[in-house]
């Protein structure tokens, strides 16, 4: 019987499909501080690389600190489960694992609405967010490796979500999301990449295995 693992899952374009949001708040953004109107092309070239920034001359925190501000569904029509996302959570509950949610984005409350708002607020035990200018996530992923006393598997779309996880000592495993490139994925640091979070559930037994084995 594999250990019992604690699962720290990204929202955004891993358990939720909130593209249309994300495109929303970046334009927006890039329009208020630069000026600068950025259409859907543009947007997606730099979100399928992992190369969204900030308009140049703008200063990063100010722009990045609106634009999580900012990033929130305005209703549910905005939102729908990433393919498998309730799948993948009701079977890591049935093998008896933990599931907490880390954001990158500023405010937890925001995040527990949407997941209340796509139904799927029920699988999960917490959620956590980053907040300010940053994306990096190694310093939540490790205080919660070791508050919950387990070995962590965190999963995401982001290549930063990988590199945190390897940096926190858990195992990484990419969500490509639809658009990511795998191999970029896993030069991030991925052990398992998968294209949805249904497309985790058959490999969960290998996941566990690599895991378990890493204490």
């Amino acid at each position: 019987m594999p250990c019992q693992l604690l699962f720290i899952v990204d929202h955004d374009m891993t358990l939720v499909d909130t593209l249309g949001v994300f495109y929303r708040t970046y334009r927006d953004a890039c329009l208020l501080k630069a000026g600068r109107m950025v259409g859907i092309r543009e947007f997606l070239e730099g979100f399928c690389s992992d190369s969204l920034r900030e308009p140049p001359g703008v200063d990063a925190l100010d722009f990045w600190s609106y634009f999580k501000d900012s990033y929130r569904a305005r209703g549910r029509d905005d939102l729908r489960p990433m393919p498998g996302a309730r799948r993948l959570l009701e079977e890591l509950r049935r093998r008896g694992h933990a599931v907490v949610v880390v954001s990158g984005r500023g405010r937890p409350e925001v995040i527990e609405r949407e997941l209340a708002m796509v139904g799927l607020g029920d699988l999960v035990e917490s959620v956590h967010t980053v907040g300010g200018r940053g994306f990096g996530k190694a310093d939540i992923f490790r205080r919660l490796a070791e508050a919950a006393g387990l070995p962590c598997v965190a999963v995401g779309d982001y290549k930063m979500d990988l590199a945190s996880a390897v940096e926190a000592g858990c195992l990484p495993v990419g969500v490509t999301a639809g658009c990511k490139d795998p191999e970029s994925h896993r030069r991030a640091g991925a052990s398992v990449v998968v294209g949805s979070p249904g497309g985790l559930v058959p490999l969960l037994g290998l996941v566990e295995e690599r895991a378990c084995s890493r204490g």
